[in-house]
């Protein structure tokens, strides 16, 4: 949880800094603080809670294929919660992008964990719905409140410093053990996927549908086994390929 609290208060301060530079003052009220609130706690602060206590139960790589259920979960808010339609082509799509995932689980070398489910798998599972709400939630609240770019990083801010503030308490309980590498990692982890990472899907949440924005986050998984292929010399085989055009075309 430790990780948790120092990326969300480097995140926001990363976002507070870009801002700055943009808008010379950065305006610290907030709008509709109901929605607000709601989308920071149970969008961002709970998902980062499940996701690092998970963490600490399960496999990562267990943890990784079950953050990847993110489009089933949008695709069932956006029906249930916010009366969307449910198109055939959005359906379609998810089910041809979870299939692709299975084919990579398939491929990959942890098919004896995910069948030895535990604690951390539920917490895993838990992490991937609130980041769904969270996607979701981000693209209504959007389009209720029509602000710039840079308004947008100013609201992520915002999320990012509350939900920082709401977790820092927590730092009295916790038994504290990090190196200096580790906080290396912490810092870009901090840096670059809190506040950069998070910025473009902000970026993205207003141009693109909250079902397309979920598939894409699918292509993570793909890019990770490429990397490991070329640098860690990881088996890249006929299930992981079919797996990747599967989640490519659900797009």
């Amino acid at each position: 949880l430790f990780i948790s609290i120092v990326r969300l208060w480097l995140g926001s301060l990363t976002l507070f800094l870009i801002v700055l530079a943009f808008k010379k003052k950065v305006n610290l009220k907030i709008q509709n603080k109901k929605h607000f609130f709601i989308l920071t706690i149970f969008g961002m602060t709970l998902n980062f809670i499940l996701m690092h206590i998970g963490l600490q139960f399960t496999f990562s790589n267990t943890a990784i294929l079950l953050a990847y259920t993110v489009p089933v979960w949008v695709l069932l808010f956006m029906f249930i919660f916010f009366k969307e339609r449910l198109t055939a082509l959005k359906i379609i799509a998810v089910v041809v992008s979870t299939m692709g995932i299975v084919f990579v689980f398939l491929g990959s070398t942890v098919k004896s964990q995910i069948f030895n489910a535990n604690l951390g798998d539920v917490f895993e599972l838990l992490s991937a719905v609130t980041f769904a709400f969270f996607i979701v939630g981000s693209a209504k609240f959007l389009k209720v409140n029509q602000i710039s770019n840079i308004d947008r990083l100013e609201l992520l801010m915002k999320i990012l410093f509350f939900s920082a503030l709401f977790l820092t308490p927590a730092i009295f309980f916790i038994d504290i053990k990090v190196t200096f590498i580790q906080m290396l990692i912490v810092l870009g982890l901090g840096v670059l996927q809190t506040a950069v990472a998070h910025g473009l899907w902000y970026y993205s949440i207003s141009k693109l549908s909250p079902v397309t924005i979920s598939l894409v986050f699918n292509l993570i998984i793909i890019s990770s086994f490429i990397i490991s292929w070329l640098f860690l010399n990881e088996k890249f085989n006929f299930y992981i390929l079919v797996g990747g055009i599967l989640i490519v075309i659900s797009i």
